[in-house]
């Protein structure tokens, strides 16, 4: 069993080599294929049933393709149309969803006119920085945030993630792991090798990595709660994360565990 556990709630950093890219639809705008980082069908049809709708069947879901299908977008003239919404599946019986039976409103000469969309479209622009389990996934270090009024294009404005960050107390679990253990007072509990104890705190991050609220989720009575906080505001920094240009503060779960084993490890030598 692991002595130390870190559960991340909401999201964690990885680089790009580490963590499958999820398919993303894509965009054509100015001659350039881009991948898309909004949804505008989550506007005009149930998200949690497209798949079924679009494709008059279940769809399946894979790695990297949690959606279950992806769609190709493209801005003619400042107007937003639907090219093609493909299945990750790949049925035998075609892989393309019958856009003129789906949206036969919005149809017209072998496209869809999303004139239903009134929003903001994100758009990736440069590399990849970031990759989380929140959608969207891919950060990428700067985006166009491209403005829609009934599927018309009205503005469009370059914003940048650059200022996101990954800690390497986040990423590493030694090195998290050595700050907690080694900073416990152990003198605190004489009675640890027959009662051990465990914490979980949640902890969130200002916009400058700090950590700045602990909070107890599941504790084990004052004298370990207290000294698990107290270990906790010693970690130096955490992830930041930008999205769509804005700091966006996701909170995490790091359980620490008052054992004997823990403390033979990481007692400090006298």
């Amino acid at each position: 069993m692991k002595k130390f556990i870190i559960i991340f709630i909401i999201s964690f950093c990885f680089s790009t080599s580490s963590f499958s890219i999820q398919i993303s639809d894509n965009i054509i705008w100015n001659n350039d294929t881009l991948p898309l980082l909004s949804n505008p069908l989550k506007s005009l049809i149930n998200y949690d049933s497209v798949a079924r709708y679009i494709f008059d069947k279940s769809t399946c879901i894979s790695s990297k393709c949690r959606q279950g299908y992806y769609a190709e977008w493209q801005i003619i003239d400042e107007e937003l149309y639907l090219n093609a919404i493909y299945s990750c599946c790949y049925y035998s019986d075609g892989i393309k969803s019958d856009l003129k039976k789906v949206f036969s409103k919005y149809f017209s000469n072998g496209k869809v006119k999303a004139s239903w969309f009134t929003g903001n479209l994100f758009i990736g622009k440069e590399d990849v920085i970031c990759l989380t389990y929140k959608f969207p996934e891919s950060i990428y270090r700067k985006e166009y945030k491209l403005i829609f009024e009934k599927g018309k294009l009205v503005k469009h404005e370059i914003i940048d993630n650059s200022n996101t960050k990954k800690s390497l107390f986040a990423a590493d679990k030694d090195t998290l792991q050595g700050i907690i253990y080694r900073n416990i007072n152990w003198d605190l509990f004489p009675d640890i090798s027959t009662k051990s104890a465990k914490v979980t705190i949640s902890l969130l991050a200002d916009a400058n990595g700090k950590v700045d609220s602990l909070r107890v989720v599941r504790g084990s009575g004052a004298i370990y709660d207290n000294e698990a906080l107290r270990v906790a505001k010693l970690i130096p920094s955490w992830d930041v994360y930008y999205i769509h240009g804005e700091f966006y503060p996701l909170s995490a779960l790091i359980t620490i565990q008052f054992t004997e084993a823990n403390k033979k490890k990481y007692s400090k030598t006298k």
